[in-house]
């Protein structure tokens, strides 16, 4: 018997370290850092561990200062650090222009999926729609998608100019197939989707997707922000990994090795809070980012003189 393990993290949204630069204090519930160290953790006891990143990392805790016009992006950096191996666009990879997105995808060192995405009057997908990672001889097909409900949020803006969306169901199947035909052992969807479908639309949620497709073995969704340990539609496992790197995802799958090649024999889902432990090399790797962001938020915009602007309690001791 073979296992491989699967990590997932999801909606990570710029908690590439342990503060919020928005409220300026301390974020001690997740962050990259956390999860580095988890990695680093399992890779001992398995080091033919995969890691997934289910989107939207590149947007959140003032991680966009360093999208637009630069060279470095951390969480983009950080990913590669952890060595990811596969991730998918989320709906908030979509708040920034098409050329944001494609210096993203050259600096990811991983494979990054979004089969779903298509350039205006083309046929193929802008970014594969699947990727196979062998481990150990056993081949791992990942098919990577996210919401349809991104082209909705950015319609009429540049962010999508050039481009659409389609539903996932619409183009799942052919990678199913492709998959198939190069002999995966199993097939994993990692799907920028909440569990359950969103307003209504048919194929907007990883439920869905498993109920239309019964060859997935494990979808791994995101988007909603609620986290999912296990859940079944059928024989396809369902998780979500929590928002802002609380936690992660951990899949085991185990192998027998027959004459007809590798099947899967049983699967499991679990997941690992993120706040154990800082990676403090990751920490002093993405420190430049940090300084610079820190310098931003704390430059002075204005000075207040006179009275202040807060008015009066009506009741003693209770803020109005």
């Amino acid at each position: 018997m073979k296992r491989i393990q699967i990590i997932a993290t999801s909606d990570i949204h710029g908690m590439f370290f342990p503060y919020s630069l928005t409220t300026g204090k301390d974020f001690r519930e997740g962050s990259m850092t956390f999860v580095s160290y988890l990695l680093k953790k399992h890779r001992e006891e398995n080091p033919d561990l995969i890691y997934l990143d289910c989107g939207d990392n590149a947007e959140g805790n003032l991680a966009e200062l360093f999208v637009s016009g630069t060279r470095s992006l951390p969480t983009i950096d950080a990913l590669n650090y952890m060595k990811c191996d596969v991730m998918t666009l989320g709906n908030h990879e979509f708040n920034f222009l098409p050329e944001d997105r494609d210096r993203m995808r050259k600096k990811f060192k991983g494979t990054m999926l979004c089969g779903n995405l298509f350039a205006d009057g083309e046929d193929n997908s802008y970014l594969p729609g699947s990727t196979i990672i062998k481990r150990d001889g056993i081949k791992i097909g990942i098919i990577g998608m996210t919401t349809p409900m991104a082209g909705v949020f950015e319609a009429g803006k540049p962010t999508i100019k050039g481009f659409h969306l389609v539903n996932p169901l619409e183009v799942i199947r052919q990678e199913i197939d492709s998959l198939r035909k190069k002999k995966a052992d199993c097939i994993i969807g990692l799907i920028h989707e909440g569990v359950n479908e969103e307003n209504g639309i048919y194929g907007t949620g990883i439920r869905d997707i498993a109920a239309e497709f019964p060859e997935f073995d494990l979808i791994i969704g995101g988007h909603d922000h609620n986290p999912i340990e296990c859940e079944r539609e059928g024989d396809v496992l369902l998780c979500q990994p929590s928002a802002y790197a609380r936690n992660i995802a951990i899949a085991d799958l185990c192998f027998e090795e027959t004459e007809k090649g590798y099947v899967l024999e049983s699967k499991s889902l679990t997941q690992e809070v993120c706040y154990e432990e800082e990676d403090t090399e990751l920490r002093e790797h993405l420190s430049r980012y940090e300084k610079k962001a820190r310098k931003f938020i704390e430059y002075p915009i204005g000075k207040l003189t006179g009275e202040s602007l807060e008015t009066a309690a009506k009741i003693k001791g209770i803020s109005p």
